[in-house]
């Protein structure tokens, strides 16, 4: 039996004074490891109860401000305090009308809120505290801010500061903007189709509150009929287009159909967009779609077939033995919305020689009763 106190404290060799070395400073480690480990849980526990008791002291306070029974909000000094008063002010914001938005932006430039996340945004050698200074001052949508954005995206180095500075200048974007904006998400390399089509809808939304439907489709279709800008850029903004509803771009969509019909992500994404915003017209486009080689550009035809009603039905009837899964169960889910002809469909494919076609309606229909 080894005795573990001679062994460590007995006469040492060379290599035996490494090892024990080496143990004894990896235990001290894992014990100042440890201690810090819970002093850091504790502090960040406490900071996070007290922002959110200032969060709760902020919150209250707003109500007299807005009614005018108080002419100024706190002016905190500590950062934790700024950073809470700063939050509740972009909730307040996002619910107040435009009067009273422009109302609390002006009284936080007045209380050094703005000034002291922009000093953070400018001299922190955190990238952390330059992100979330950059992300409160987006959100509070201060027009006069738009140069310094600009300058971020033209020359910060870092990835992450730039794609910020994109999502806050969309809130705040000039048309004359939108060409260095294209630079950076015309890039497939900078960002996602998902950041693009985010800060495509930031940017319609806003240009449709300062400048009105008419004016917005107009840029709207100024940009679609660039030939510099990438296709796929201009399927983001199509995509955009029917998430937030945007009908009276339909016609747009449609000749963004005809115009890129030989570019399979073009001829999905308009379908998509059109399907979405539910327009009389689309059948003419669907049905020839749910013919389509591309087994993406069948699927999300057929699943907004329900909206040409019974003329879809032969097609979505074939849909149930396509060679693709989805194709199928999409049809055959659309033909249980389009009434008598869709239900008469899938207990034709019951009773049919297609296995595959036999599943799915049975599958179908048994969901529905």
């Amino acid at each position: 039996m080894i005795d573990p106190f001679y062994w460590i404290f007995g006469p040492l060799t060379t290599y035996r004074t490494i090892l024990v070395a080496t143990i004894l400073l990896l235990a001290f480690m894992t014990i100042v490891l440890l201690v810090t480990l819970v002093v850091h849980k504790i502090y960040v526990e406490l900071r996070e109860t007290r922002s959110l008791r200032l969060r709760k002291k902020f919150n209250d306070i707003f109500p007299s401000f807005i009614n005018g029974k108080d002419e100024h909000l706190p002016h905190p000094k500590q950062t934790i305090a700024i950073d809470a008063l700063a939050d509740v002010a972009i909730d307040q914001i996002a619910r107040a009308d435009r009067s009273t938005a422009n109302r609390i932006r002006a009284e936080l430039k007045q209380a050094g809120i703005v000034d002291n996340l922009l000093q953070r945004l400018s001299n922190s050698r955190s990238w952390v505290r330059r992100y979330r200074a950059l992300e409160r001052l987006g959100f509070l949508k201060l027009a006069d801010l738009r140069p310094i954005y600009l300058e971020l995206i033209v020359d910060e180095s870092d990835v992450r500061i730039v794609a910020k500075a994109l999502w806050a200048a969309s809130y705040v974007i000039e048309e004359e903007d939108i060409p260095l904006i294209t630079d950076f998400l015309g890039d497939s390399n900078f960002m996602s189709a998902k950041f693009n089509e985010y800060l495509f809808t930031n940017m319609i939304g806003e240009f449709r509150i300062k400048q009105g439907d008419d004016t917005t489709i107009s840029i709207i279709e100024r940009f679609l009929n660039q030939e510099t800008i990438p296709v796929l850029l201009k399927r983001d903004i199509i995509e955009s287009l029917g998430k937030m509803g945007f009908t009276q771009c339909v016609p747009l969509i449609f000749d963004a159909f005809h115009r890129y019909r030989d570019i399979t992500e073009m001829r999905i994404t308009t379908l998509r967009a059109l399907g979405g915003l539910s327009t009389s017209s689309l059948c003419e486009v669907i049905i020839p779609a749910l013919t389509d080689p591309d087994w993406r550009v069948r699927m999300v035809a057929s699943r907004s077939a329900n909206l040409c009603s019974d003329s879809s039905v032969p097609y979505l009837e074939d849909l149930m033995r396509d060679k693709n899964y989805h194709v199928r169960i999409n049809a055959a889910k659309t033909l249980l919305t389009l009434g008598e002809q869709g239900k008469a469909a899938l207990n034709r494919a019951l009773t049919g020689t297609d296995r595959f076609a036999r599943d799915i309606s049975h599958f179908v229909l048994s969901g529905s009763r």
